[in-house]
């Protein structure tokens, strides 16, 4: 007889909930993309304010997706969307000791290593500078419409979501709710109340909860409540 799987009827607030755990990932892997793009386009601008001879400027590695050419430059969309890169004259030979594909002369006033040592410095430095100046604004856009996490302004366990009439609903939990004890031992923070959760799935156990600034007694089985523990 295959065995019923528990479905989740509850869960708590903040960032800990499964769901948001993938968004969480999904928002990570669209940042950690946005500060690399931003880490080559801040060498890309520099390059090309400096008068430094730009070979292409890819979104993403990989094989080439598509691409266009504008003012001599190559411009290219590959089918790995983690990052990007700019290739420029000069730098691969310079900094990392190889070669150029298309290598300028020696003495080509366009040439990286040709430039003078504040061009070189400035192009090197604006990578790293437009990280900072992104990071800025993608904090300044998760505050502003996210707020500061639970898990730094409060870490009290908090429920999230109920199911309506399922064991949790029925048990009497409710959005909002902070879990402030567990039979009778006090809930200081998150990884408290999961511990004992955890420890005791198949255990009837008296919830303290607060609730309007009153406190209530509710009685739950972990695996009934809340499914997989």
């Amino acid at each position: 007889m295959r065995r019923r799987e528990s479905v989740p009827t509850a869960s708590f607030a903040g960032w800990r909930g499964n769901n948001m755990l993938v968004v969480h990932i999904l928002w990570t892997l669209l940042a950690l993309n946005l500060l690399v793009l931003a880490h080559e386009g801040g060498h890309y601008l520099a390059a090309r304010k400096a008068g430094i001879k730009i070979y292409e400027f890819s979104i993403g590695f990989g094989p080439r997706l598509f691409g266009w050419r504008k003012n001599d430059i190559d411009y290219s969309v590959r089918a790995l969307f983690l990052g990007g890169f700019v290739r420029m004259a000069g730098v691969e030979e310079t900094i990392e000791g190889g070669k150029d594909d298309e290598q300028l002369a020696d003495d080509d006033p366009s040439n990286f290593k040709n430039k003078s040592l504040w061009a070189r410095v400035a192009v090197l430095f604006a990578g790293p500078f437009s990280n900072y100046v992104v990071a800025f604004i993608l904090f300044a856009v998760a505050y502003a419409f996210f707020g500061v996490p639970y898990d730094i302004v409060d870490e009290q366990a908090k429920v999230g979501y109920v199911i309506a009439k399922s064991p949790a609903y029925q048990s009497g939990l409710a959005v909002g709710d902070k879990i402030v004890a567990i039979d009778g031992q006090p809930i200081e923070n998150w990884d408290a109340m999961t511990a004992i959760i955890r420890q005791n799935p198949e255990k009837k156990l008296t919830l303290t909860i607060s609730r309007n600034g009153q406190n209530l007694s509710i009685d739950i089985i972990p695996r009934q409540a809340f499914g997989q523990t």
